[in-house]
């Protein structure tokens, strides 16, 4: 397992092992790590948790370079004691398969 760096836009917010994900939908998720650039957007995801969050311009890179997905979502729910988890769903490029072999 490796860790993923979180962009929204050209910002890098933070970081993600992925470390559960589901086969059948090629969609990985974990528990994201924040970076300090990200407490400036951070009010930006919590009032978009529930949303489409595509206007963040979320995207992950890996040693392998940037996951092609058909989206990126970041649920932060640290203004209720949570965490914050990241899903990385449809991935497309590199495959699945090789990059988590075990899911």
């Amino acid at each position: 397992m490796s860790w993923y760096m979180v962009y929204s836009g050209d910002l890098l917010i933070g970081w993600s092992m992925l470390e559960a994900g589901d086969r059948g939908k090629a969609t990985a998720y974990g528990r994201f790590v924040a970076s300090s650039s990200y407490d400036d957007v951070q009010a930006d995801f919590i009032a978009r948790r529930e949303d489409d969050q595509i206007l963040l311009g979320l995207h992950v890179v890996g040693h392998e370079g940037e996951l092609q997905a058909h989206a990126v979502h970041l649920a932060d729910y640290t203004d209720h004691g949570e965490g914050i988890e990241i899903a990385v769903f449809g991935i497309v490029e590199p495959a699945f398969h090789r990059l988590f072999p075990c899911s």
